[in-house]
């Protein structure tokens, strides 16, 4: 089975967002977006990186809008 991870910002892609989850979604693709995350502790970025490490591929849309913003100690997070 293949991953691949969505990224987008609710408020600005939303419905693009459901629409395009349905269009990559194959009997051997498994589509995650961040929205279904379970709550497992730790912060955004930890979580990210977990999601995204055993994907395949990775969709990012990228708008004028932006999604929540890390907290002041994950700005200060140094890259492992």
């Amino acid at each position: 089975m293949r991953l691949a991870f969505l990224s987008t910002v609710t408020d600005g892609f939303g419905a693009y967002r459901v629409k395009l989850e349905g269009d990559l979604t194959r009997h051997d693709v498994a589509v995650k977006v961040q929205e279904r995350f379970k709550d497992l502790g730790g912060d955004t970025l930890d979580k990210l990186d977990k999601y995204v490490a055993h994907c395949d591929g990775v969709a990012h849309l990228v708008g004028e809008m932006c999604g929540a913003e890390e907290d002041r100690d994950q700005r200060r997070r140094q890259p492992p």
